[in-house]
């Protein structure tokens, strides 16, 4: 019986040591660009994320498109991604930038991606005191390197590997110009962090969004960069809760561990 239960705790806590985390990309129907599908199953491989992959503890259960901002949406929503990369169709409203607020206040993780036109990401950085340009920052190849390593080391020493310098091939399309209650943690203006409180999640500013939705191909660190950012963002949330399955697994644990205390 007592190697049973031996068993039991074993298995119980083997599956429960990743938590679920849900993925929300907003791409409106009009949007120009989108989240690339081969990104998408990055974050849903099990050898990057999961009890086998590189991060144990994280497992991505949704990565959705959603077409529209809504509570209702954020409520089955841990990390967002919301980036308005180059061309027509991006939009969102005074209102929806307000539930962003309200969703990363909650426990909920943002990565904000800015582009040529931040009229939108403007709407929603606004509220950190963060000001994306509006314009083409740079015309031409680039590069940017890590100068802060410590407000959010995952980023920039992480579980996908160490990020040296990040290079583009034709042109930055913005850069942060404000940081507000923000970090800059590289060189030129492209990434910029606000920690995780014990109730807030954090947020991600990115300053060239097709980048950071892979549409357009990066060099050096940056592939490591894009994996690094949704790890720190999912460890950064406080809005996961276990899945029915995993729920149980932990109930049986602890009931196996009475078991085993009582003997």
């Amino acid at each position: 019986m007592k190697l049973l239960v031996l068993l039991l705790l074993f298995f119980s806590i083997s599956a429960a040591n990743a938590l679920p985390y849900r993925v929300s990309v907003y791409k409106p129907s009009t949007a120009y660009y989108e989240f690339p599908e081969s990104y998408r199953q990055q974050l849903l491989s099990t050898s990057n994320f999961g009890p086998s992959g590189i991060v144990k503890d994280v497992q991505f259960s949704s990565v959705n498109y959603v077409n529209s901002i809504t509570a209702d949406m954020l409520a089955n929503t841990d990390v967002l991604m919301l980036g308005f990369v180059w061309g027509s169709g991006w939009t969102i409203t005074a209102s929806q930038a307000l539930l962003v607020k309200n969703f990363v206040s909650q426990g909920g993780s943002l990565i904000l991606a800015g582009d040529c036109d931040n009229t939108y990401a403007n709407l929603v950085a606004q509220y950190y005191g963060v000001e994306f340009y509006n314009g083409w920052a740079n015309n031409g190849s680039g590069s940017y390197t890590i100068s802060n390593r410590s407000i959010a080391p995952e980023l920039t020493n992480g579980p996908f590997g160490t990020i040296s310098s990040v290079s583009w091939s034709s042109n930055a399309t913005t850069r942060i110009i404000q940081t507000g209650t923000s970090t800059m943690i590289d060189s030129y203006g492209m990434l910029s962090v606000i920690a995780p409180t014990t109730t807030s999640g954090a947020v991600v500013f990115y300053a060239d969004g097709e980048m950071a939705l892979g549409s357009q191909a990066g060099s050096g660190d940056y592939e490591k960069l894009k994996l690094n950012i949704f790890s720190y963002a999912a460890h950064s949330s406080h809005v996961s809760v276990p899945e029915p399955a995993t729920f149980l697994s932990l109930i049986l644990a602890g009931m196996a561990a009475i078991f085993l205390k009582k003997q």
